[in-house]
């Protein structure tokens, strides 16, 4: 084992995938018949409870340190203004991904699954709190947060990215939903990796499942009744879709870059003012000039997807029995759908 952290990293995130599988099981079985009670124990206790516990016993062994880990790191005001903006740009984005996919399985024969987390509560309150704040949270400190923002200082980046948003989808154990949930988790991935910190994709995680959660009919009635038009013709369909995707992911790269421009000046005003000091140590002013000048090189020139690192087979196998078991549920809800 070249790299237990590593090791112990995977196990922990194969614990919560096998939970999360038995609760879908026991919910498929109806052993499990309140959807409140199974989407509390998928997203508190899965996703984020057991997750922050392990991690900080066997990798942190401090709680404040997994936060770190984990990319709980504060964003300025211009970066939550962009936030905002990419959220919106992501919602509509997975939208037309969404119908796009469920379309294309559809064609296949299939039939949707219902969701462990969906039909909460007849209280809109109730269906906010647990598909869009609970989700924005725990979610995200699962997958943009141990998998992602921990994972990448084991491993590397394009690999911690790529293993997360493949994940993601997996999780939600519905082929119907693993197609987009992969693709907006790659981006909100990204997001995490431009910003430095997993505050913009909790935002954006929350965004998208809030306006998921809204009554459109009911609230936008003469939109939706265009929506709708619009999809009855197929070929009006992928003619709108095609285009406003290519200028939703236009847009997206547009405001990453943005972000990222903004975090290189938050870091290096960071480090100037710690060179600021009085009485700096040499040793330290030195670490603080070389980080300075690491900075002002990667504003030149990115390297968020870097991968240099080898990962051994003995330290990825609970990661490899991840994909296996989310991906064999992921075919199984695809079977079940066409039967």
């Amino acid at each position: 084992m070249k790299n237990s952290k590593l090791f112990k990293l995977n196990l922990i995130f194969f614990i919560a995938m096998t939970s999360i599988a038995v609760i879908f099981l026991l919910e498929y079985m109806q052993i499990i018949t309140n959807d409140a009670l199974a989407s509390f124990l998928v997203q508190i206790m899965t996703m984020f409870a057991i997750p922050l516990l392990l991690y900080t016993l066997f990798i942190s062994k401090n709680i404040k340190q997994t936060f770190v880990d984990c990319g709980f790191k504060k964003i300025n005001g211009k970066i939550l203004i962009l936030t905002l903006i990419l959220g919106v740009i992501l919602t509509i984005l997975n939208f037309f991904v969404a119908v796009a996919s469920q379309t294309v399985i559809s064609l296949f024969g299939f039939e949707s699954l219902s969701s462990i987390q969906a039909n909460v509560g007849s209280d809109l309150m109730f269906e906010f709190f647990f598909s869009a704040i609970l989700p924005g949270i725990c979610e995200e400190f699962l997958f943009r947060g141990i998998m992602l923002h921990a994972n990448k200082k084991l491993t590397n980046p394009r690999y911690a990215l790529l293993i997360s948003s493949i994940l993601f989808g997996f999780t939600h154990m519905n082929i119907n939903k693993f197609f987009y949930t992969a693709i907006l988790g790659g981006l909100m991935g990204y997001t995490t990796l431009v910003a430095d910190s997993i505050i913009p994709s909790m935002i954006i995680h929350f965004m998208n499942n809030f306006f998921n959660c809204l009554p459109m009919e009911k609230l936008l009635p003469g939109i939706m009744k265009i929506v709708n038009i619009i999809f009855s013709n197929t070929l009006i369909f992928i003619f709108i879709s095609s285009i406003s995707i290519l200028l939703l992911i236009y847009l997206y790269i547009l405001i990453t870059r943005k972000i990222y421009r903004e975090r290189i000046k938050m870091n290096v005003h960071s480090t100037a003012k710690h060179l600021n000091l009085k009485n700096l140590p040499p040793e330290q002013a030195e670490l603080y000039l070389a980080q300075l000048t690491k900075i002002l090189k990667d504003k030149q020139s990115p390297k968020i997807l870097m991968a240099n690192t080898k990962i051994s087979f003995v330290d990825s196998v609970f990661m490899i029995c991840s994909v296996v078991l989310g991906s064999t549920i992921t075919i199984m809800t695809f079977i079940w759908g066409i039967l």
